[in-house]
């Protein structure tokens, strides 16, 4: 299927590199605000730079969105109009009522409408799986720290890392959130900035998140407790151990590949109507949902404070 890049800087140019690299898809085309930009990206992987977003749908079958969050909706959206399927980098959109527009018109329209929640392809989730329980997590404990970057400061530090670990919460989970106790705070920009959360899942388990954009180190680290052992994953390093609760551990090791390529997979299952661990439109409000929540449960924990002080 021909494929098209929204979006030229360091995601874009991540996407349109595994798209040029899978037989299933042509890269025919890339758009960007910067010109300069699309010619370096379409230069290097293939296709060529479009004039416009007009231009690239009229070209493709397909559309990668790799863009700030805050302009996920309105050219995801022309996309789809345009007959389209879509693949979106996470977040889906930067409000949830936007989202949710956007599920329903490629529900109406018949098209796939994925979420780059690529950290569902990680190489430590990946390896887990091969000897993870269904259904039996009890609890989910998730870091993840960044040093500031300007990048993805359009959203909240819940919108653009935390809900990395929320999708994955639900993905390994399979239980919806019933309840959403949080603090953060805004340090560095307008938005919040360092964020704790508590979800209580509908089947008893528990998950506790850590998300901080203004760190002094780097971390991307999950563990997940069952009945039968646990897992101590480093998403990082994509690699980590299972200790089972009798017998020896067994150490995870990265399978061959990359995550945005297993991704790249998946999406190319869902067009073809195949089994597909690609995060959907709807698992895509399911997280909005909940860092919805986890983001009213601040507001509402800080102006509880302010006014006790």
């Amino acid at each position: 299927m021909k494929v098209g890049v929204v979006g030229a800087g360091r995601m874009g140019a991540e996407r349109a590199r595994v798209f040029a690299d899978n037989h299933d898809f042509e890269l025919v085309a890339v758009q960007d605000a910067s010109r300069e930009r699309a010619l370096a990206v379409a230069g290097r992987y293939g296709g060529r730079a479009a004039d416009d977003l007009d231009d690239l749908l009229a070209s493709v079958g397909a559309v990668v969105v790799a863009i700030p969050a805050s302009e996920h909706h309105a050219v995801a959206s022309r996309a789809l109009e345009a007959g389209c399927h879509v693949l979106v980098e996470k977040p889906l959109a930067a409000k949830l009522g936007d989202a949710r527009e956007l599920c329903s018109a490629a529900r109406k329209r018949g098209l796939v409408l994925g979420v780059g929640h690529a950290e569902r392809f990680n190489g430590a989730i990946t390896a887990a799986l091969q000897v993870f329980t269904p259904a039996s997590p009890r609890y989910f404990e998730g870091k993840r720290l960044a040093r500031f970057q300007a990048r993805g400061t359009d959203v909240s530090v819940i919108f653009d890392l935390m809900i990395h670990d929320i999708d994955l919460v639900c993905f390994l989970s399979g239980s919806p959130v019933e309840e959403a106790l949080a603090v953060g705070t805004p340090l560095v920009t307008e938005g919040v900035d360092m964020a704790n959360a508590r979800l209580r899942l509908a089947d008893g388990s528990v998950a506790n998140l850590t998300a901080s954009r203004v760190s002094s180190r780097n971390m991307r680290e999950m563990r997940v407790f069952q009945p039968t052992g646990y897992f101590s994953l480093n998403l990082a390093r994509q690699d980590g151990v299972y200790r089972p609760r009798e017998g020896r551990k067994v150490d995870l090791e990265q399978p061959p590949g990359e995550p945005l390529a297993r991704e790249t997979e998946a999406f190319a299952a869902a067009l073809a109507g195949r089994p597909s661990l690609m995060a959907t439109g709807e698992d895509g409000v399911r997280s909005l949902e909940i860092a919805t929540a986890i983001t009213e449960e601040i507001e509402r924990f800080r102006s509880v404070a302010y006014q006790d002080s």
